[in-house]
């Protein structure tokens, strides 16, 4: 999953269009992959419990984690668009309190 996140956010960099869909369908692959080396009926194995709900997290998130596939902020601080930059503002609002 990390090599994944990885050389996209590279290929994200150095070209401005992604294939979003492949993506995603990637990263659906590793967590059908996880769930299935982590079946729910072996309880009581405490680092099972733990992937489980790390699983649980990254499909019910899904749409945050790959967020940065669709909205770009450029190195210098400006937005590729007012929706990105109003995002942005929300975010860094919410830090500051």
């Amino acid at each position: 999953m990390i090599q994944l996140l990885a050389s996209h956010n590279k290929e994200r960099n150095s070209v401005r269009v992604l294939d979003v869909e492949e993506i995603s369908k990637k990263y659906d692959e590793f967590i059908e992959k996880g769930t299935a080396e982590n079946p729910e009926e072996k309880i009581g194995v405490y680092h099972k419990d733990t992937e489980r709900a790390l699983l649980r997290r990254l499909t019910k998130f899904k749409e945050n984690y790959l967020m940065w596939t669709v909205n770009k902020m450029k190195v210098s601080g400006q937005f590729q668009n007012i929706a990105s930059a109003e995002n942005f503002a929300k975010l860094f609002t919410l830090c500051k309190k």
